[in-house]
């Protein structure tokens, strides 16, 4: 008997000979991602619906003994505590356990889900208001099933509750979104498509935010205070001043909210001595519905508390977004950029046309709001229509296009100079990314351009041909890229819903992997902890890498490793046993399914067997077929299940999957194979 054990490694690969392909790879897989550290394959986590309020995959149910009843508690029923005010929704009709409903003197227990508040010993459960029993015992939340099944089944029933109090992005049309200072919002157009809304994830879900009317004024004397309250001398009209904008020492804008009366050409003056001439009446901030949307994040200002979200859509002028909108408007008669990026210091902005401008760098009034030539603003003519701009610390400007890439070298409006860095090679849209390199797609490959030692130079490597099968079905297929920052990967989604995991170790590019969603992914973010979200067209914001499910529905996932000849490609093997080495962590089970296939499936070969593996904690049962079930004893979360296959081949292959809602994410290691040499194929 001899043995060969196989390291999972290296990923997807399409396009190496079959004799040639390492044993590690995958010919295919579905929803695995290479484990941190470049070894072994996980099965991902999934993703489930958002909008602030708590988490289905973090919900579990509450178990509550009862005595006195007179009135059975149904499934689905609203159940409240009479002294606490605690609600939850019985997860099952309640469980009787001793008297009866008609005497008064039922006695069982209710497990109930989606529970807020904390139930307690002196209460009655009501239903509609009307008590049906008193509360005898109140169980710790997740705890109290019987048994395994029944725990998961009551998991998964209090997840449905709570996920289907999660609601879509109000309006219409797909949702997109940002975070920021730690919160996510949305934007979607409104229900006629006639403006769009941003809304904020709150603990009570979606909130449509104000933003606020725009007052411009000129000659002022004395300056103004946020939060204070700004009168029109004439009108009497007032308002709440939300931000301050100066275009110039003493011009400029105010974002007001809360508005009473209309304001005209006259003076305004706040409750600290502000005062300055006021332009007429003040402007509804509105952003226009059918918005391409791209946001950064930076700070102009210098204070910690500074940072702003700049955004674009392709419609309206860019805009700073601090809890507060502005428009930062530059005089363009469209003034509508596509494309944005911070770099020393200046907001730059793209247009149709090749058109890259950027704005004045002026001391004593509000970057980057001023966008005069005279005060250091300026446009730059690139020739191709302008895909991403990206800034990476202490490099060039890099502006991909369409067809070419090309560098800014320059500190400011004086010394800027554009110079071409790849006359081939563009990026296409909603791919570019920055993973300590920029990373995106160009000519259906995806590609690095990394930074050399040498200052602003860059080199460009192609990183996809062991996937260019599969990235060549898609070119014309990309919705949306983002990078997973806990996990140091780069990820690419499709309009078939299918998406690509490009994922890096210590050492440099790790592999690929495939996967595919229930939904298909458009505007893709991350925030700073590292959480990432889509927008989907059924309106729903959802969080990726949360849950165990694709938001309540099974997942399934499938591995396929390449047939492994074990050295000798012409000698004849009898295939015993293989044992899967595993990684459980936290998982209370695990359910595996596997094919061993032999000899490229050649007919006339002896039929594959499939086997079912389950781990369970520390300890592992396999079952084949009718076979008897053993117990294979573990230690911890590693551990090395087992299962005889029968097979005379030259070579072996294994076909892994399951399918489940519930199941924690394990990972694949690697495979012991045991087998006996026969004789030489003739």
């Amino acid at each position: 008997m001899k043995t060969e054990y196989v390291e999972m490694r290296g990923g997807v690969d399409q396009i190496t000979a079959p004799l040639a392909i390492p044993p590690g790879a995958m010919l295919d897989c579905i929803n695995y991602e290479i484990a941190p550290g470049g070894k072994g394959y996980r099965t991902m986590n999934g993703y489930e619906r958002y909008d602030g309020q708590p988490a289905p995959s973090d919900a579990t149910y509450l178990k509550i003994t009862f005595e006195n009843g007179d009135t059975e508690i149904a499934a689905d029923d609203e159940v409240e505590g009479s002294i606490s005010g605690a609600t939850g929704v019985a997860l099952i009709d309640a469980v009787l356990e001793s008297g009866t409903y008609a005497g008064g003197d039922a006695a069982g227990y209710i497990v109930l889900g989606g529970v807020i508040g904390t139930f307690g010993k002196t209460d009655d459960l009501e239903v509609s208001s009307v008590a049906v029993a008193a509360v005898d015992t109140v169980g710790t939340a997740g705890s109290g099933a019987p048994d395994v099944e029944t725990d998961n089944e009551w998991v998964e029933l209090a997840r449905a509750v709570v996920r289907a109090r999660i609601a879509a992005v109000p309006g219409s049309g797909t949702p997109c979104g940002f975070s920021y200072k730690g919160d996510e919002y949305a934007i979607r157009d409104n229900a006629l498509a006639t403006a769009a809304i941003l809304y904020k994830a709150t603990s009570a879900g979606w909130v449509a935010q104000d933003l606020g009317e725009k007052l411009s004024f000129n000659t002022m004397t004395a300056a103004f205070t946020v939060g204070e309250t700004v009168t029109g001398t004439v009108s009497g009209a007032t308002a709440e001043i939300a931000k301050i904008v100066l275009t110039a020492a003493d011009e400029g804008f105010l974002i007001i909210i809360d508005r009473t009366g209309d304001f005209e050409a006259e003076t305004i003056t706040d409750g600290k001595g502000g005062s300055a001439t006021g332009e007429g009446a003040s402007v509804a901030n509105a952003l226009s519905a059918g918005g391409t949307y791209e946001f950064i994040k930076y700070n102009f200002r210098g204070a910690a508390s500074s940072q702003s979200v700049y955004g674009v859509n392709g419609i309206d002028p860019a805009f700073e977004w601090d809890g507060v909108l502005a428009f930062v408007e530059t005089g363009m008669t469209t003034d509508a950029p596509t494309h944005l990026i911070a770099h020393k210091n200046y907001l730059f902005l793209a247009f149709p046309g090749g058109s890259l401008q950027h704005s004045s760098l002026t001391a004593d009034i509000t970057l980057p709001y001023v966008w005069s030539v005279v005060l250091g603003a300026a446009e730059l003519m690139v020739g191709d229509e302008i895909t991403k701009l990206v800034s990476i610390a202490g490099q060039p400007l890099i502006i991909f296009t369409e067809n070419a890439t090309k560098l800014l070298y320059g500190t400011g409006v004086d010394d800027w100079q554009i110079q071409d860095h790849s006359f081939e090679a563009g990026a296409k849209e909603d791919t570019v990314q920055v993973l300590g390199q920029a990373v995106y797609v160009n000519n259906n490959m995806i590609t690095a351009l990394s930074a050399t030692d040498a200052y602003g130079d860059f080199s460009m490597a192609s990183l996809s041909d062991k996937v260019r099968k599969f990235m060549t079905a898609r070119a014309d297929l990309i919705t949306t890229s983002v990078v997973a920052l806990n996990s140091s990967q780069y990820r690419l989604y499709f309009s078939d819903a299918y998406f690509l995991t490009m994922s890096f170790a210590a050492d440099g590019l790790a592999g690929f992997t495939f996967g595919k969603y229930d939904h298909v992914a458009y505007n893709a973010w991350h925030n700073e902890d590292g959480e990432m979200f889509f927008g989907a067209t059924d309106g729903f914001i959802y969080q990726m890498d949360k849950g165990t499910s694709f938001d309540g529905a099974a997942m399934t996932t499938y591995l396929r490793l390449p047939f492994n000849f074990i050295g000798a490609p012409t000698q004849w093997k009898k295939f015993r046993k293989v044992l899967f080495e595993f990684d459980t962590s936290g998982s209370n089970e695990v359910a595996m399914y596997f094919r061993p296939e032999f000899d490229f499936m050649n007919i006339g070969l002896p039929t594959a067997i499939t086997g079912e593996i389950d781990i369970d904690a520390g300890a592992m049962t396999w079952d084949i077929d009718n076979w008897d079930e053993k117990l294979w004893g573990g230690e911890g979360d590693l551990g090395q299940p087992e299962a005889y296959i029968n097979g005379v081949s030259p070579q072996i292959g294994l076909l892994i999957w399951h399918s489940s809602a519930t199941q924690n994410p394990y990972t694949i290691n690697g495979v012991i194979i045991e087998y006996i040499p026969i004789g030489r194929r003739r």
